[in-house]
């Protein structure tokens, strides 16, 4: 995978590593769009009538608990598949669960304000999971590193992503444009679209996650302080 510093990352770059994660993890990636396809989907058929505020937010609830089940264990054999999980370790699925909580609070922010503002703290959390996963290290911590570590590269990371994505947002909004709401295939099409883009969302932290730390520090440990032995 392409070696760059963060400020350097290229569009073509990032894309290019997020399809080699998706090709070398395509087994754990397939099972995870299948499987939360189907979860999300059958909750959304079951509750699609479901109106009052109590229920929507009982439906949010479920949504969001197996959207980051499924996303931590998506992750974790990404990180592995990619030479990036340590052996052994604590779990820190709890701290997971944090940042997953911290990461949606930062981006729904930002959306709420002006929708530019959450796509820059998307942009510069992308690497945080990766981070927490494989350095085992805390929340902030994660949070801040992957924010000083993507600075000055949002503009690529956004153009790649949405060159990723754009495809399934077509997908997904003809699905609801074509079918009832209540109707199994558009549910199940809207469902698949969005699966397929958290997958690749995660495919692209890692792959980003490769490029400007991994790559990075592994370049650094070859540099001698010229002052050693002085």
């Amino acid at each position: 995978m392409q070696i760059t510093p963060s400020r350097e990352l290229k569009i073509g770059a990032i894309v290019e590593g997020t399809l080699e994660v998706i090709e070398l993890c395509k087994v754990p990636v397939a099972i995870f769009i299948i499987a939360l396809t189907i979860i999300n989907g059958v909750v959304a058929y079951y509750t699609v009538e479901n109106t009052a505020v109590l229920q929507a937010l009982a439906k949010s609830g479920i949504n969001f608990v197996v959207g980051v089940v499924a996303a931590y264990q998506l992750l974790e054999a990404l990180l592995r598949k990619t030479g990036n999980k340590p052996a052994g370790g604590d779990d820190v699925f709890l701290a997971y669960c944090g940042l997953s909580v911290l990461y949606t609070l930062g981006v729904l922010a930002g959306f709420i304000l002006l929708i530019l503002p959450g796509l820059f703290v998307m942009a510069r959390w992308i690497i945080a999971q990766p981070l927490l996963l494989s350095r085992r290290g805390g929340v902030v911590d994660s949070l801040k590193e992957s924010w000083e570590r993507t600075s000055g590269s949002e503009f690529p990371i956004l153009v790649a992503m949405l060159s990723l994505v754009f495809s399934l947002i077509i997908v997904s909004a003809l699905a609801g444009y074509l079918f009832e709401q209540t109707d199994p295939i558009g549910i199940g099409i809207s469902q698949l679209a969005a699966s397929c883009m958290s997958a690749v969302s995660m495919a692209m932290g890692v792959a980003i996650f490769q490029q400007i730390v991994v790559a990075r520090d592994k370049a650094n440990e070859g540099k001698v302080d010229p002052r050693i032995g002085a």
